[in-house]
């Protein structure tokens, strides 16, 4: 996660996927700014980008970046401190959301998941 004061970031598209080369004709590093985070495919095989938590229901959640996976079908967190990676959470719902396809939120920065079977779910605590 970058800061809004950092407009026009380049993360590689076409050159990397994740901090490995992906199409290196040639494969630079130079100008690219690289993931804070990554995983296998092993894992996954396609993150669905998600919100930092600013409600007001769950405190302890203030500033978490919760994401998905598309294949995995698994929920996660995390955070950042002094631009360090500090803490990462893999959520296990009371009920399974099957593929997530995106989150929401509403006007009270509460989050939501939306499921490829056309189901939305509230992110809780």
């Amino acid at each position: 996660m970058e800061s809004a004061s950092s407009p026009g970031l380049n993360y590689g598209w076409r050159i990397t996927e994740g901090a490995h080369c992906f199409n290196p004709d040639p494969c630079t590093f130079s100008g690219l700014t690289l993931p804070r985070l990554e995983y296998s495919h092993g894992d996954g095989c396609s993150v669905i980008g998600g919100f930092v938590y600013r409600g007001v229901r769950f405190p302890a959640l203030a500033g978490e970046y919760f994401f998905a996976d598309l294949c995995g079908g698994w929920i996660r967190s995390l955070t950042f401190a002094n631009g360090v990676l500090a803490t990462r959470t893999l959520w296990t719902p009371d009920v399974s959301p099957g593929t997530p396809l995106s989150f929401g939120a509403d006007a009270n920065g509460e989050l939501y998941l939306l499921s490829a079977g056309g189901s939305v779910y509230r992110i809780a605590q």
